[in-house]
């Protein structure tokens, strides 16, 4: 490569890299990583979603079970009768 091409491309990719990393990727990661909080925050919300719908599956699994039970009294009731 022409050595006076290469000197003129660092001397424009240099002070490009040095703005860069001075000021545009600061701001780009304080803004990337700020958000970070509000991820959590929507994590534990639905964390706490997952464990109400669950406690809710469990006291329907609970109530079928004695609906059947009950049922399955009331057929054998009503057999034994006839």
């Amino acid at each position: 490569m022409d050595p006076v091409l290469l000197a003129e491309l660092s001397n424009t990719l240099v002070p490009l890299g040095l703005g860069f990393m001075l000021f545009v990727a600061p701001v780009w990661l304080w803004l990337h990583y700020r958000r970070g909080g509000g991820r959590q925050a929507e994590l534990q919300r639905l964390e706490a979603a997952i464990s109400a719908l669950s406690n809710n599956a469990q006291r329907l699994e609970q109530r079928v079970i004695s609906l059947e039970t009950a049922l399955l009294d009331a057929e054998h009731a009503y057999r034994t009768r006839v």
